[in-house]
């Protein structure tokens, strides 16, 4: 067996001991592998994953939600190779964050997606955090856009709130956070550049229930009041 002699940063190195380094990665994964192999041979064994090995061709583009109750590829029916999926904590589009670029950069620039899915969920934590009055530490900045919404959207969050609860203040920030982050993939340099010249890619907004399973269509297209920097930009 090849070894890989890596290395700590120095001062992870000094925190833990030889005998802590060893336990860290270790650990029994013999569930996830017999779950592997189960679904491999689901599929009729190694020979239907050989059509994958020369390179991908997805429709689309999937930005949701790490929460691990919102598994994208099972509650949109997806099999391997129909979709390119990022997920982070509340399903943000940052600007200044390299990592969702890099994904549209690659998935509409390289990999020619047709359609971007923004997808949120019911009950999501980060909403929950970013709504919340409590500190919550390295978390704060990346959940800034998620507290600008409550600002924004105060009149009518917290007449929601009076009139049915805490719960539906919630979902409704969850809804406005999905059509935020849709807004913020229009306005992607790469998405303009391509819808432009090729006139793709569309642009959606789903919500998944937690509770049933169901997913909802927020119907961006019908929804979305464009300011105009993108009406007179690319698009």
């Amino acid at each position: 067996m090849r070894v890989f002699r890596g290395r700590l940063a120095p001062l992870a190195a000094e925190r833990l001991s030889s005998a802590k380094r060893a336990s860290l990665f270790g650990g029994d994964l013999s569930a996830v592998l017999s779950a592997n192999a189960a679904w491999v041979a689901s599929k009729g064994g190694s020979s239907y994953f050989a059509q994958f090995a020369g390179g991908q061709k997805p429709r689309y583009l999937i930005i949701g939600c790490s929460d691990s109750r919102a598994p994208i590829e099972s509650m949109m029916g997806f099999e391997p190779g129909e979709a390119f999926i990022h997920r982070n904590v509340a399903n943000q589009v940052l600007a200044a964050d390299v990592s969702v670029g890099s994904v549209l950069a690659f998935g509409v620039g390289a990999l020619g997606v047709s359609d971007i899915i923004v997808c949120g969920h019911t009950e999501c934590g980060g909403v929950k955090a970013g709504s919340s009055q409590a500190d919550n530490g390295l978390l704060e900045h990346w959940l800034r856009g998620v507290r600008d919404l409550n600002v924004e959207h105060a009149d009518e969050l917290a007449a929601i709130e009076s009139a049915d609860g805490l719960d539906a203040k919630l979902r409704r920030l969850v809804d406005l956070n999905v059509l935020q982050q849709c807004l913020n993939v229009a306005a992607n340099p790469v998405v303009q550049k391509t819808y432009a010249a090729h006139q793709r890619p569309n642009i959606h907004g789903l919500v998944y229930d937690v509770a049933t399973g169901s997913l909802h269509d927020l119907k961006v297209h019908d929804k979305l009041d464009l300011p105009a920097p993108l009406d007179t930009g690319y698009l």
